[in-house]
């Protein structure tokens, strides 16, 4: 096959034949061995080294062996974090393929593609715990943050199926993709020398973490030593990619074209542009305006590289630094092709005399292993080159170009495919997908390209429904991702057909009419509800926001829901929450989220109670949690649905619409409390079987639930985090709330679980809300978490420690875990500063050398204060300030450090009582009263005039002292160059 043609091989150098016989543990323990302490991973301000991935991916590949039942592929429905990069090699040493998968993928999508694949094992975290819903299989697995030894040499070989991908199927249903160690070894280890990838580099890959593409990226750099930034783009927007440039210091960034040019469009991101080293494009045709766009926001000595390749065979690279390479008149040519890859084109038809021009074929023994099925791979897509024992040959579809200087340009698709973001969509599954549809008698989807790339279009023949357009557009939603949904479904009298018998696909797209998304956005300046209109339709189509629909029913996707916020941003200078907006992704919600309601609505808006449902039911449910509201008024059920604590209920939280101020301010508090009572006894709000809350608004479930005992519609179960006992709190007594607590004194009042922070009563520290409430509040059940701080309470990971306690206390089991085992708790700073206070072995030790990595940036003083007066109690003279300081080679010493290290010199006479002033900034104020609290020693209390000048004297004394520091680390560079 192919014999016919004109093969030519790749004129990059090959890379070295032994680095293609390793697996991936292979590879992790070379870096591991050269690079143990330098960073892998940064990902949510915290840096982890190759020793921690490695220790990371053995462990989890422990946990995979003890809870295999059955053999077959791991599937990976992980969100953005260490722990999805550690799973890869993971699995590899378990001796598993994984499966990847993108958690936002519609539900009936991923069980298709683990039932294809014959998937026994998931791999989840807290976030994605419930994304497949409470079916018992395939089984879920969380990583327990169990680390271990990584022994590279077992799992599966370098030849055997290692990873599998899924990609849209020509046939109408999905093809799985399946690659050897060998194969992704064969891309990765070419695209370091290629692609320039520098030791140390730290890379940002500005697209979803569950496809092929991140990850042969992930794996140049990782293998090169490299450091990748792990940003949530989808849940932040391109503000997570500017953050990542300019705090995290990601130098060298992977965009899509499309993604590139609105990121570019931003003018807050100019300076983050200027800051990069290489540009890599990939997943879209580069044009020739992407490129002279990127000259003017780049750096003159910036790289830009175009990367194009498919998943079942080679990758081709384009480089501007490549003085011959010119881009056409409209796109930038892909490039050279990869060693250990040939290429030919094959002409379009018989006899062709342009022979420069046709169809892509790849000769390899590198290609991938074939599409895998139920333990299978089928490598039929891939046929044996004539006279050849391992190299096959795969026909592309791509239409190219040979180019004078040897590159090809990409000119189209033979065949009914598009790529969208990089995504291949063959368009028979969508249409597959529509047929399935009860009441749809025909269906077609063609493809044009739009301003974004190409879009999607339906059109269906139905039966008599209501509205076939709109229910074919949900049904397509459960079941497809949005890249390959249609941007709109048009209802047809019937499909028109070739005399043939074949649909007239092109007859279907001049029935497509022109929207005006070609048109620049330029919202009007008249009332910011009519701005908001223009912004959404520019973005969408004309007349858009006039239909009270989800924005992805709309034809939007996550790449125009970013570019929407952007647009919002610039036009009204406040940054829209994506993460709140994803979950009611209506024109309204948006308008409400900004203040840019219609006029008479927002006039007519009252102060008050909210009620949303934060988590889907899965049905038969155990009941409704109900979640209280926080300080600013919004409940924070989401972190409880991610730390998984109600997987069998339905989780609702009743906020409370504060335009300004806090729940305390005008009584707030009260107001809610009774509306919610109230709406529970009137049935306008659901009867919860669980009530709970966090910090402020678990004291709040507390009042809630003896207000309903007292009417009889007490839940069953009140569940707190940190709680603070608001009842016993002077500024939130008054007499109704006495009355109401004196009526539900006689009746039997909720089964109660506190979660909190350990205490440190034994070592003379009352810390947090240990000691405030009492035996009259009838808590039935304690679990503390140790930790000192009251933030890391609300970090899901932390939390979701306690769930299996949860679990047994609303079970009922009576045997509830008080105390969590150690293992299982992740290393967060006040969890390690705990461990020091009580003396763990070793624990100092790790503390301070975090600290000396992590700098003062991300150090507060609040978590550090209980270590230094525990040491501070058996040491006048504090050495873990000054142990510190002298770690810091990097950075500013705390200002607040400093001052605390100050004031504990002073004997406790000289210290402020709780009424310090309040005209010191509060970190100065939080030490004072911290200290003053807990001051050791008798005597008298010396006049509040010296004492405050003492302050004074000890803030003024730290602030100088931390910029002679500034001064002569910037004096020392200086001296140095």
């Amino acid at each position: 096959m192919g014999d016919d043609l004109a093969w030519e091989p790749s004129g990059f150098p090959a890379p070295e034949v032994e680095r293609l016989s390793e697996t991936l543990p292979m590879s992790l323990a070379r870096a591991l061995s050269l690079w143990p302490d330098c960073p892998a991973v940064l990902c949510g301000g915290r840096s982890y080294s190759f020793r921690h991935l490695a220790a990371r991916a053995a462990g989890i590949a422990a946990q995979i062996r003890e809870a295999a039942d059955a053999p077959g592929p791991v599937a990976l429905l992980q969100s953005v974090g260490v722990d999805a990069i550690a799973s890869w090699f993971a699995c590899a040493l378990s001796g598993r393929p994984f499966l990847l998968l993108e958690p936002d993928h519609p539900r009936v999508r991923l069980r298709q593609l683990m039932d294809e694949a014959g998937c026994a094992l998931v791999l989840v975290d807290h976030r994605t715990l419930r994304v497949l819903g409470d079916a018992p299989r395939p089984r879920h697995l969380v990583p327990d943050d169990r680390h271990g030894v990584l022994e590279p040499w077992q799992g599966i070989g370098a030849d055997e199926p290692a990873m599998i991908f899924a990609t849209s199927g020509s046939t109408g249903t999905p093809m799985l993709v399946t690659y050897s160690a060998a194969t992704l070894q064969a891309k990765v280890q070419s695209s370091v020398r290629i692609m320039g990838v520098p030791q140390g580099a730290r890379v940002l890959i500005a697209s979803s973490h569950g496809n092929f593409g991140f990850l042969h990226h992930a794996c140049v750099f990782l293998v090169a030593g490299g450091t990748l930034c792990l940003a949530e783009i989808k849940a932040h927007g391109f503000a997570a990619v500017r953050e990542s440039i300019l705090v995290d210091g990601a130098r060298q960034v992977r965009f899509t074209p499309t993604m590139f040019r609105k990121m570019a469009a931003w003018t807050e991101a100019r300076e983050a542009m200027l800051a990069l080293d290489a540009v890599r494009f990939s997943g879209e045709p580069l044009l020739a305006t992407d490129l002279e766009l990127a000259r003017r926001v780049l750096r003159p000595g910036c790289v830009i590289q175009n990367v194009y390749g498919s998943t079942e065979s080679a990758m081709f690279l384009w480089s501007s630094d490549v003085a011959s390479a010119r881009p056409l008149e409209t796109t930038v040519p892909i490039g050279r092709i990869y060693p250990l890859f040939a290429f030919a084109i094959r002409p379009m038809e018989e006899g062709d005399a342009d022979a420069s021009t046709g169809e892509l074929w790849i000769r390899s023994a590198h290609h991938a292993l074939g599409d895998y099925k139920l333990g299978a791979v089928n490598p039929a897509r891939f046929p044996l080159s004539a006279g050849s024992s391992r190299e096959r040959i795969y026909a592309t579809g791509d239409i190219v170009r040979r180019m004078p200087d040897g590159s090809l340009a990409h000119l189209g698709r033979a065949g009914r495919m598009v790529k969208i973001r990089g995504n291949r969509v063959f368009l028979a599954e969508v249409e597959e997908h529509l047929r399935a549809m009860q009441g749809i008698t025909g269906a077609a989807v063609v493809a044009r390209e739009g301003r974004d790339g190409p879009e999607l279009y339906g059109f269906v023949t139905a039966e008599v429904i209501a509205d076939p357009a709109a229910k074919a557009w949900a049904w397509l939603a459960e079941r497809l991702p949005e890249f390959m949904r249609p941007r709109r479904i048009i209802q047809v009298p019937e499909i028109p057909l070739l005399p043939g018998g074949k649909i007239d696909h092109a007859s279907l797209l001049e029935r497509v009419q022109v929207s005006s998304l070609g048109t620049a956005i330029e919202p009007s300046r008249g009332d910011d509800h009519a701005r908001l209109a223009t912004i959404w339709d520019s973005v969408l189509w004309m007349g858009a926001h006039a239909h009270d629909t989800d924005f992805h029913a709309l034809g939007g996707d996550s790449l125009k829901l970013m570019m929407l916020s952007m647009e919002v941003e610039r036009a009204f200078g406040k940054r829209v929450p994506l993460g709140e907006l994803a979950k009611d992704a209506t024109f309204r919600n948006l308008a409400r989220l900004i203040g840019a309601e219609d006029a008479p609505l927002r006039a007519d808006k009252p102060e008050g109670l909210v009620l949303r449902r934060a988590w889907q039911s899965v049905a038969p449910h155990a009941g409704i949690a109900l979640g209280m509201p926080g300080w600013t008024g919004r409940a924070p059920a989401e972190l409880f649905g991610r730390a998984a604590f109600f997987p069998h209920h339905e989780v609702w939280a009743a906020d409370f619409d504060v335009p300004g101020g806090t729940m305390r301010r005008r009584r707030r508090w009260w107001r809610a409390a009774n509306e919610i009572v109230d709406g529970i006894r009137k049935g306008a709000v659901p009867v919860p079987d669980v009530i709970f809350g966090f910090s402020f608004g678990g004291g709040l479930a507390w009042i809630v639930s003896r207000m309903l005992a007292a009417t009889g519609h007490s839940p069953r179960f009140v569940i707190m985090v940190d709680a603070v006992p608001l009842h016993r709190l002077r500024g939130f007594r008054c007499a109704e709330l006495g009355r109401a607590l004196a009526m539900a004194s006689c009746r039997k009042p909720a089964a109660t679980l506190h979660i909190r922070r350990a205490s440190l009563a034994k070592l003379g520290l009352d810390w947090g809300n240990t000691t405030q409430w009492t035996a009259a509040d009838d808590i039935q059940t304690v679990v503390e978490l140790p930790t000192v701080d009251h933030l890391e309470m609300a970090h899901h990971d932390l939390l979701g420690v306690a769930r299996e306690s949860v679990a047994s206390f609303i079970a009922g089991d009576g045997d509830v875990q008080e105390a969590v085992p150690a293992e299982r708790v992740p290393g967060c700073l006040g969890v390690q500063i705990y461990n020091a206070v009580t003396g763990k072995p070793g624990a100092l030790e790790m503390l301070l050398d975090g600290l000396a990595q992590d700098g003062p940036p991300r150090l507060r003083i609040g978590q550090l204060l209980p270590l230094l007066h525990a040491i501070h109690a058996t040491d006048p003279i504090p050495c873990i300030p000054a142990e510190i300081l002298r770690g810091w080679e990097k950075g500013l010493p705390s200002t607040w450090l400093l001052y605390a290290r100050l004031r504990m010199g002073r004997g406790p006479d000289m210290l402020c009582p709780d009424d310090a002033p309040r005209l010191f900034p509060r970190g100065v104020v939080a030490v004072e009263k911290t200290f003053a609290r807990r001051r050791r020693g008798g005597g008298s209390m010396r006049a509040w005039p010296l004492r405050l000048l003492c302050m004074a004297l000890d803030l003024v004394s730290a602030v100088l002292w931390t910029a002679w520091v500034r001064a002569w680390r910037r004096l020392s560079r200086v001296e140095s160059r």
